[in-house]
């Protein structure tokens, strides 16, 4: 979507090509969180398709930093065929499509000197809210960049930023053609 869009420009264009230690601390925490949400809510699917089912990850605080020992856990519960049958059809509950990538790499995501690489922040999913601001420069040409919040209650803070606007991007995530909105689970994305 529209903040993938604004990590890459900032990998790309931005003075420091990167992101700041700080940043990525502060962006392991957002993937481990990333990871227990979207496992929760399988958890919660599978237990209405089996009302036994059942796993140590739905007691899990979302902010939990993983562990070593959770990466076990975790592919666990991912190998699960209930889960896997879940995954197949997750445009009908709301999981991050990202949950693959990442526990295709949850042995590295769970040690305990985990930095997230660029891949990893441009998988995760933090929910914008208000407004996010990035310069860069391309070439001679300055610009300034805006993310703004996508979800139905953040869109009417958008105008407030239209003044002196020369071009507007818009962005629309392919892989979310089947997905229903997140605060309307009766429309589609």
């Amino acid at each position: 979507g529209k903040s993938t869009l604004f990590k890459q420009i900032k990998i790309l264009y931005s003075e420091l090509r990167n992101f700041s230690v700080d940043e990525r601390k502060e962006f392991a925490q957002v993937i481990h969180s990333n990871i227990i949400s979207a496992m929760k809510i399988l958890i919660q699917a599978a237990r209405k398709q089996d009302e036994k089912f059942t796993s140590e990850v739905q007691d899990w605080d979302k902010h939990k930093l993983l562990e070593t020992a959770d990466a076990n856990v975790l592919n666990s519960l991912w190998t699960n065929t209930i889960i896997a049958k879940l995954w197949l059809h997750r445009g009908h509950i709301q999981v991050q499509d990202a949950l693959e990538y990442f526990m295709d790499h949850i042995d590295r995501i769970c040690h305990s000197d985990y930095s997230p690489t660029n891949e990893d922040i441009l998988h995760s999913r933090i929910r914008t809210t208000g407004l996010i601001t990035e310069r860069f420069r391309m070439g001679q040409a300055s610009f300034e960049l805006y993310d703004v919040g996508g979800q139905r209650n953040e869109r009417r803070k958008w105008i407030h930023y239209f003044q002196d606007v020369t071009a507007v991007i818009f962005v629309a995530a392919i892989s979310e053609y089947d997905q229903y909105l997140y605060e309307d689970s009766t429309m589609n994305r």
